[in-house]
């Protein structure tokens, strides 16, 4: 997953939409002009969120872009899909091959799992904080990062130590 300005303010518009009254669909400029966006650039970040699946679109004059279903159902590691791939895609290995067609790891890579684990680590952490969290003060978003860190640690092994 890498986040790039399409990732940022794709989640950003996803907030604008979550904080608009939900019977009241919100318009392109009125998200465009929240977040400090062109009307086109905002328009294209929710039309790829709606071919996601996760805004629906309302036509006509009181028209405008609702969410597809509730903002607690809808998780960050969700959002951020749209607009990038994984931390680690699953062919990272190739390419980094150095000066080999093919990486002199290939089949005993210790560094493998590390990047796998780091990806799933974040992706599951991701998966836990929902738009619903976002809507909030930062101190409440703070706070809610906190209880979900501390609840994707676990307990060391017996008989391992915190230093590799």
């Amino acid at each position: 997953m890498r986040l790039n300005p399409q990732t940022e303010y794709g989640v950003r518009c996803m907030m604008q939409v979550a904080l608009a009254a939900s019977d009241k669909p919100i318009t392109v400029a009125e998200v465009a002009e929240r977040e400090g966006l062109s009307a086109d650039y905002a328009g294209k970040l929710l039309y790829w969120l709606r071919r996601a699946g996760l805004v629906n679109s309302i036509q006509g004059r009181k028209g405008g872009f609702v969410l597809a279903r509730p903002a607690y159902t809808i998780s960050v590691a969700e959002m951020l899909h749209v607009f990038s791939s994984h931390l680690f895609d699953d062919d990272f290995c190739q390419c980094y091959t150095g000066s080999q067609a093919e990486c002199v790891r290939v089949n005993s890579c210790s560094l493998r799992p590390v990047w796998w684990g780091i990806s799933e680590l974040i992706t599951g952490t991701l998966e836990r904080i929902s738009l619903m969290d976002l809507i909030c003060t930062e101190e409440e978003v703070l706070d809610r990062m906190r209880h979900v860190i501390e609840g994707a640690q676990t307990p060391q092994p017996k008989g391992t130590s915190d230093s590799l």
